[in-house]
């Protein structure tokens, strides 16, 4: 499959911006604001830890990072960004494709987590069992903050984090995703 070369724009604040904007509106549809029972968002990153995608989830890392705790300037991220464009993919990414990666990050008062997990690195061709991997790694987390269920028109259970399921090309990683994370 031909994959478009990655472009990132030189001026980093459109991207900060836009990761507080996306934030702030699920934030803001859901309730995270005003309901003290939904208090997070999980991201969940399935995109891939080399080329173009490790490029992007490796910005992406850097700009909550940085708006979490102000301490890397906007240069910071700049310089990474052009560093990356200069780099050949295969000599800049550096990543453990067999590690799944977990940060949490705070954003409009709600702790947010990110999870990195490389979908075609672990499930691939179609050994989707493999996403036992993540689901393990997650299951804690979702047992504690619990799921919405709703049965009848009734509220069965509610939950405490908003999980948000992301890849790059396709939904085929995301639909995987989400209906494991369903069968709790």
């Amino acid at each position: 499959m031909l994959k478009p070369p990655v472009e990132l724009l030189p001026d980093t604040s459109i991207q900060r911006n836009f990761v507080i904007n996306h934030y702030q509106s699920l934030a803001t549809q859901y309730g995270l604001l005003q309901s003290p029972a939904i208090s997070s968002i999980l991201a969940i990153n399935l995109i891939d830890k080399k080329g173009g995608q490790g490029i992007l989830g490796m910005i992406w890392r850097r700009l909550m990072r940085q708006i979490d705790s102000s301490n890397e300037s906007d240069d910071s991220l700049r310089e990474a960004i052009t560093y990356h464009s200069k780099s050949s993919y295969h000599d800049q990414i550096k990543l453990d494709r067999d590690e799944i990666n977990s940060e949490d990050f705070m954003m409009n008062g709600c702790k947010n987590s990110l999870i990195w997990f490389d979908y075609h690195h672990h499930c691939h061709g179609t050994n989707v069992k493999a996403i036992e991997k993540l689901y393990s790694y997650i299951a804690k987390v979702i047992q504690y903050d619990g799921l919405y269920v709703q049965l009848e028109g009734s509220s069965v259970s509610n939950q405490r984090r908003l999980i948000r399921v992301n890849c790059m090309d396709c939904l085929d990683r995301t639909n995987v995703v989400q209906v494991r994370l369903t069968s709790v």
